[in-house]
């Protein structure tokens, strides 16, 4: 599973790989700017995409689709 989106340019051939745990969840960590808010996306398999359940938002993209929203923003 990779963790792409805007904060590493949606790079497919990024390194940013999730660790999986023995109770079958995964995890990354990455230090990504504060200040705003960003689209991303799982890639499992290098083929099929997916979004985070628990997204701060969904946005559609131009595929037809939504991506996930990140929000690192202050609360107003």
């Amino acid at each position: 599973v990779q963790l792409l989106g805007e904060f590493n340019k949606w790079g497919a051939e990024s390194e940013d790989l999730m660790v999986k745990w023995k109770d079958g969840s995964y995890s990354i960590t990455m230090s990504i700017p504060a200040g705003s808010e960003y689209r991303f996306r799982y890639l499992l398999d290098s083929k099929q995409w997916e979004n985070d359940t628990g997204a701060d938002n969904y946005r559609w993209n131009i595929f037809g689709s939504k991506d996930a929203i990140l929000s690192l923003t202050p609360e107003a």
